[in-house]
């Protein structure tokens, strides 16, 4: 004759159950059912344990693969701005340069006339 395992009564009552007969102590403290009571409520409470710590393993290495991802958005991020920083510091240098073109442009077309302006008022002779 095979003995049953006690634990599977334990599952049938429930972990309720058993820390109840426990805690009044209709289970005699010490006894055999006591000790395997015991137990199986401690098995019960490392399989807890276990799971909750594999859950926050999970969270922490989602956590980490977030900031993975997130460092590598940045630095994409901040390539692009150092780039458009280059192209406008590019622009700039090209306007500045068109706006002194044009102003020596305008002088050049103008010449003429303010060398006859100037010769009029005595500053320049040729």
């Amino acid at each position: 004759m095979t003995r049953k395992n006690p634990f599977a009564q334990y599952e049938e009552w429930g972990e309720e159950k058993v820390r109840h007969l426990l805690a009044t102590g209709r289970i005699q403290p010490g006894s055999e059912s006591h000790n395997k009571m015991s137990s199986w409520l401690k098995l019960l409470d490392d399989k807890r344990t276990v799971v909750q710590a594999v859950r926050a393993e999970t969270r922490e290495e989602e956590t980490l693969s977030i900031s993975r991802k997130a460092l590598q958005a940045s630095e994409e991020a901040n390539s692009i701005a150092s780039k458009a920083r280059f192209e406008a510091r590019q622009a700039n240098i090209i306007a500045i340069i068109a706006m002194i073109l044009s102003g020596i442009i305008a002088i050049i077309a103008t010449s003429d006339k303010l060398i006859l302006f100037l010769q009029g008022l005595g500053i320049v002779s040729l």
